[in-house]
């Protein structure tokens, strides 16, 4: 049976609340993604589940967007949906890496802004850009049945020299990243005059 909205609120505040008490107690280092599901009364499957649902959100914003929409951009320097989609796939599998304890070199954002809308320029179809997101999505949740409670005390190196971020708290990076490209491609649909909600 499925959580209603409200229950999926709850637990997200739920997770938010125990997040700021574990950090205002102990630090930010100090956080644990078991102990905070724990103290939320929920599964870890419930916090690792954030990625695939926002993939489905970013899908389904792409699945609503007109054909004669999907290659259209609001001004010269946006994005389209299409490479919204195509960015947030690459954007996960970078993620991905870097939390597994790769080096992700980007140079500085304006030379990785540039690297990502040259490669999203290679994509113009719904199906190509799925496929994309479907494929990094995978890998990324695959990745996140491998870790045990050390990997997430582990620290990632972060790009453009910003440091480091211990793992549990990256895991938080690619359903963000998502749920940002998402709203990016809600927003342009206004844009172009489509006002209904797609639920």
């Amino acid at each position: 049976m499925g959580h209603s909205q409200a229950d999926k609120a709850r637990s997200r505040e739920r997770i938010l609340s125990q997040a700021a008490e574990q950090i205002r107690d102990g630090g930010l280092q100090s956080l644990s993604v078991a102990k905070l599901m724990r103290s939320a009364n929920l599964t870890h499957g419930g916090f690792y589940g954030h990625i695939a649902s926002r993939s489905e959100l970013l899908a389904h914003a792409l699945a609503t967007t007109p054909d004669d929409r999907l290659n259209w951009a609001p001004s010269a320097t946006a994005r389209t949906p299409i490479q919204l989609v195509a960015h947030s796939a690459s954007a996960v599998k970078a993620i991905h890496s870097m939390l597994a304890g790769n080096t992700v070199e980007f140079g500085n954002p304006v030379e990785a802004d540039r690297g990502f809308r040259e490669w999203e320029r290679r994509f113009d179809t719904r199906e190509q850009v799925l496929r994309l997101l479907e494929e990094s999505s995978a890998a990324y949740i695959a990745w996140l049945d491998t870790l045990t409670p050390d990997h997430l005390q582990d620290t990632a190196t972060l790009p453009f020299g910003l440091g480091t971020a211990p793992v549990a708290i990256g895991l938080t990076f690619a359903p963000n990243h998502l749920l940002v490209h998402k709203a990016q491609i809600d927003y342009i649909q206004t844009i172009y005059g489509d006002h209904d909600w797609h639920m």
